[in-house]
């Protein structure tokens, strides 16, 4: 940090650059210490001993009022040459407190940085406990089943947490609560929840509409050989593809 003796050398050398460019003309008048003071936000006593920097290297001109007037370009020019090493060691010292407040925003970002990823981390561990709601198709065919024979955890690896029957919300429905239809139910759980659930209470619908265009396809098939012949249907008996069918029919019936 800067002491006081390169506070007041700062403020004295900056007086004199504003000589130097213009801004302080030869013979003008500088405001009086007070009002310096409060420029430079320090106490009358450090515009003081800078105006006597000023002072002795015939810069400026004091009168016995404290009138401060401006005498020479040229020495404030000479002023600032003969201070280059006190002008470096500034720098060096501006450079040190812009280094050291660096350092102090890169911690500050380190500690934002942190946080914020532990809230990413602890919201995508959130977002597992969002439930999701599902609409039950029409025809899937756990309707009329209860949560418990569905099992929707074995077989999804999700929890259902609710189901939102006419208008009304069933919070923790029991094992024995029967699914119908038009319900909505709700569930958490991770990864692609969703789709997970969606194909499970729509792939038993799917397996028994195949099932049930294989058991029928089989049916027609021996109904026709049948009515052909006694002899085909015999052939038929001892047939690969129809002991499949017969295998069929048995689960129809």
């Amino acid at each position: 940090m800067a002491n006081k003796q390169s506070i007041y050398q700062n403020i004295a050398l900056d007086i004199a650059k504003k000589i130097v460019i213009g801004d302080f003309p030869v013979g003008g008048k500088l405001s009086g210490r007070s009002l310096l003071s409060c420029q430079y936000s320090v106490s009358p006593e450090t515009i003081r001993k800078s105006v006597s920097l000023l002072r002795d290297s015939a810069v400026v001109q004091v009168s016995q009022g404290k009138e401060i007037t401006v005498l020479s370009k040229e020495n404030a020019g000479h002023f600032i040459e003969s201070n280059s090493n006190v002008v470096s060691g500034l720098l060096q010292e501006e450079l040190e407190l812009v280094f050291a407040k660096k350092q102090q925003i890169d911690k500050q970002f380190e500690i934002m940085f942190n946080k914020t990823l532990s809230f990413s981390d602890k919201l995508k561990n959130m977002q597992a406990l969002i439930p999701e709601e599902i609409s039950i198709p029409i025809k899937s065919p756990i309707i009329g089943k209860s949560l418990n024979e569905i099992a929707l955890w074995r077989h999804t690896g999700t929890t259902l947490v609710a189901i939102r029957r006419c208008g009304e919300l069933i919070v923790s429905p029991d094992p024995d609560t029967i699914i119908q239809a038009n319900d909505r139910i709700f569930v958490v759980g991770s990864g692609e929840t969703h789709k997970k659930v969606a194909d499970y209470i729509s792939q038993n619908q799917r397996r028994a509409k195949v099932a049930g265009i294989s058991r029928l396809g089989a049916m027609s098939a021996l109904a026709i050989a049948f009515t052909e012949s006694s002899y085909t249907a015999l052939n038929l008996l001892f047939d690969p593809m129809c002991q499949t069918c017969l295998a069929l029919l048995c689960e129809c019936a």
